[in-house]
């Protein structure tokens, strides 16, 4: 029996696993990008001991009142974070009760942790260590949100997520600046639980002793590179032994390149400005702790796509400041200065403003170490010129996406954001066809952007909300129908025409409606440069048998009608006005609010303005200029 049982065991050894089947690690690759790595981990920042670094850091005028405000925490007990907080989300989908507290530690953390390395009087030090402590001790760093079935919070799983990937490159940047200040106990306890809660599950997908988790391979979304990036930069500051930071450089080479194929080829963030901020923002900090990490070796920013994506923001940019919401994005959302300043010099774009954007301590603390500490690229100072000037348009033709501006960028004329692409993006809406409107500095044509993030939100009741369905979006009613999701839902591109003094872009809408009875519906725009510019928006619609169309105007500003019909919607004294030419057939108007739960409590008005009997073909235009005397 025994003779039998040996040979199974040998048997068995060559047997291969069913992971190892689907994952095999090239330990020459490994081998060879340990080969590229200082002998010595290194993180963002400067360790404490670096007194003419930080000393510098203290005499900023924007970084004067740091130690100020950390003192406020020296006394305060770590936030609590009982049970109960985190299992609201389950009961109710609530899930800010949890994140405010859970956000305050590790803010609070890398406040102090900065106060103490400006001040290096010690004074810090215990309350930073019960902060660890009680970041440590949490039964898991995964949030409720993405926690769904439990099984992080009751230890049945050990995951990633992007709180658990963030989580880590803190803790390590921590241990990083402030070394052995720090009690040995609990640098080891640093080290003990990120290993648990983070190196050992990526470990084990990228050896094929787990399963991969959906964001590794998945091309889709910001999920890849924040967690790669807090994963691997953690690794990269942390781990003593360079064979093993090798396995980390292997998953990054052949796992971080998902992020860039969920971008389009043309640099379009479907997610929106503010994922764009948070995703490529990841992927930017975790190209430079390779770089870093690698002596200039490995420069994952060195690529044309790359370059088109961090270009993003500068085309995307509608006029004075003010970038479209699509998707879930904020009506708010600007691009992130910090990394506008490490882009501006990396890729020699010259362009002024960025560097005179003000510095904070703001963010993550591996944010701040790298772009106020070790500030890269500050030897290209000497290649800023000046001030840019706004391109006419630009096209982001995979995306059809048309951002169209006047001569010079003048904010007192019309500038407009176009909406094609299809209803199966990142961070959806129902919404090809859309459009934003922007007079001196003003979206007075909106679109309203994300709401508040809850259990619907991200569940099969999503596009019950008024703002992530395309009721609240300017783009039409067909049959009574709203626009339906899916990638099949799609603006297909007829025509483009591009001019000096003009802009034409032409949409078949007709796939994103689940409506039978529909032949085709086209949606043309007809941007002039004429004068402050106009708008003229045309729907051709056309059925097999009479249905319902309906269109509407969706704005935060104020809306009203004059005698002649003309709406006209106000911000202040900048206005638009909008005339409505049905070819003789009447309409009836609605105004409504749209109270959905937004994150700045402000809510958009929709216009909507329906023909009143059914018809087989219908031409509906909208004519948008400014108001006179404006």
């Amino acid at each position: 029996m025994k003779r039998i049982c040996a040979i199974l065991a040998v048997i068995c050894i060559f047997l291969p696993n069913p992971a190892d089947t689907q994952i095999r690690i090239d330990a020459a690759r490994v081998k060879e990008l340990a080969s590229l790595l200082e002998a010595e981990p290194c993180g963002f920042g400067a360790p404490i001991s670096n007194r003419e670094v930080w000393n510098r850091i203290g005499r900023e005028p924007s970084f004067e009142d740091v130690v100020e405000r950390a003192v406020t925490f020296i006394n305060e007990p770590v936030p609590e974070l009982p049970d109960s907080l985190f299992l609201e989300f389950s009961r109710n989908g609530n899930r800010y009760n949890y994140q405010a507290p859970f956000g305050r530690r590790r803010s609070s953390l890398a406040l102090m942790t900065i106060a103490e390395c400006i001040e290096n009087r010690g004074r810090f030090i215990p309350a930073i260590e019960r902060y660890i402590r009680g970041i440590c001790t949490e039964k898991t760093w995964v949030l409720p949100a993405h926690d769904r079935d439990l099984d992080n919070f009751y230890g049945r799983k050990v995951q990633i997520d992007l709180a658990c990937a963030t989580a880590s490159w803190y803790l390590a940047t921590a241990d990083y600046m402030l070394g052995d200040r720090l009690d040995g106990p609990v640098r080891r306890l640093i080290r003990d639980e990120v290993r648990r809660r983070a190196f050992d599950p990526f470990l084990a997908m990228i050896r094929g002793e787990e399963e991969l988790l959906w964001w590794m391979t998945e091309q889709t979304n910001n999920w890849n590179s924040v967690c790669i990036g807090g994963v691997a930069g953690a690794a990269l500051t942390l781990i003593d032994s360079r064979e093993e930071r090798g396995l980390f450089l292997y998953g990054v080479e052949k796992y971080a390149p998902n992020y860039i194929l969920s971008l389009t080829d043309d640099g379009y963030c479907s997610e929106g400005l503010g994922y764009w901020n948070y995703g490529f923002g990841h992927y930017i900090m975790l190209a430079e702790a390779v770089r870093q990490a690698t002596g200039g070796q490995w420069d994952m920013l060195d690529n044309g796509k790359v370059r088109r994506i961090a270009e993003y923001p500068l085309n995307v940019e509608i006029a004075g400041d003010i970038y479209p919401a699509f998707a879930d994005c904020s009506i708010e959302a600007r691009p992130n200065p910090r990394y506008m300043r490490y882009l501006n010099r990396r890729y020699e774009w010259g362009i002024g403003e960025w560097e005179t954007a003000p510095r904070s301590y703001g963010g993550s603390l591996y944010e701040f170490a790298l772009y106020e500490v070790t500030d890269p690229y500050s030897n290209r100072l000497s290649i800023i010129s000046g001030e840019r000037s706004p391109k006419l348009r630009h096209w982001f033709e995979h995306a059809g996406i048309l951002i169209v501006r006047p001569h010079g960028g003048a904010e007192n004329c019309l500038a407009v954001a176009l909406k094609g692409g299809h209803n199966g993006e990142q961070h959806n809406h129902n919404d090809v066809g859309s459009y934003v409107a922007v007079l001196g500095g003003k979206a007075l044509l909106a679109d309203p952007g994300g709401e508040v993030y809850t259990a619907r939100t991200f569940s099969s009741q999503r596009y019950e909300s008024n703002v992530l369905n395309s009721f609240g979006h300017p783009v039409p009613v067909i049959a009574g129908k709203l626009q339906k999701t899916g990638a099949d839902a799609k603006a297909v591109v007829l025509e483009t025409d591009f001019t000096e003094s003009s802009d034409r872009l032409v949409l078949d809408l007709t796939t994103a409606y689940d409506v039978p009875e529909l032949k085709r519906l086209t949606r043309t725009f007809e941007y002039s440069r004429e004068g402050r510019g106009s708008l003229k928006i045309t729907d051709n619609v056309e059925f097999f048998s009479p249905e319902t169309y309906e269109n509407a105007i969706v704005t935060f500003s104020s809306i009203s009608q004059d005698a002649n019909g003309t709406f006209v919607v106000r911000e202040g004294d900048t206005a638009l006005r909008i005339d409505i030419d049905s070819r003789g057939f009447r309409f009836t108007t609605k105004t409504e609010e749209i109270t959905e739960d937004l994150p700045l409590k402000k809510y958009p008005t929709r216009t909507g303005f329906a023909l009143e009997k059914p018809v087989r073909k219908a031409t509906v235009t909208l004519s948008i200029r400014p108001a006179d005397g404006n």
